[in-house]
């Protein structure tokens, strides 16, 4: 896993991110006031709220393959559930949910290649990434090198979360409200690509 000061440093980060998406969910979603279920805004502070927890976990254990497809499953169903609506609102709220879009793709892609970006094994204990159908001392738990393919997606991935990164910057200074939660996203999508990098590292 990572070394103890990054896992650290992250679960920090990502505390700081949860907490600021739970008070915007709290604040301006509170349940009863819209009906019809939650805004988009809201299904974005859920999401973070989760992809928080998630990230937490992911920096000081290795969880069961069966936790981490669980992830998968509800981190593309947040996905899809910024679709509705999507072209009736203007270019900045479009590119925002692309941007959304993107990290949940991004904690997907975490999730379900962690194993290989870090070199572990097939074994059947690991995390959803590692795959199994490897023999000899592989399975008996030598470490495995990343493929390059992987490390190239991987590589896309954290500039596509950078990329996130700088909209929401933008965002957070351009705007007159909601800077808070632009913040929040900034350094989800930040702290998403140092985690990407030092899985790969």
């Amino acid at each position: 896993m990572l070394s103890p000061l990054w896992a650290g440093s992250l679960t920090v980060l990502f505390v700081l991110t949860g907490i600021i998406h739970l008070l915007d969910l709290a604040v301006n979603h509170r349940p009863g006031e819209r009906r019809g279920g939650l805004t988009a805004a809201g299904v974005v502070d859920v999401t973070h709220l989760l992809m928080s927890i998630a990230m937490i976990l992911m920096a000081w254990v290795m969880l069961p393959a069966v936790v981490g497809w669980a992830q998968i499953a509800i981190f593309a169903i947040c996905a899809l559930a910024l679709l509705p609506g999507f072209g009736e609102t203007d270019l900045p709220g479009r590119i925002s949910r692309l941007a959304h879009g993107v990290l949940n793709l991004a904690m997907i892609w975490m999730l379900a290649a962690m194993g290989l970006l870090m070199g572990h094994t097939g074994g059947g204990d690991g995390h959803a990434g590692h795959g199994g159908g490897h023999g000899g001392a592989e399975t008996a738990g030598t470490p495995m090198g990343t493929p390059v393919w992987a490390e190239v997606v991987n590589g896309v991935v954290i500039a596509a979360c950078l990329a996130a990164m700088v909209w929401w910057i933008h965002r957070a200074v351009v705007s007159r409200d909601h800077r808070l939660p632009n913040v929040g996203h900034a350094l989800m999508a930040a702290g998403m690509a140092l985690m990407l990098w030092l899985m790969n590292a």
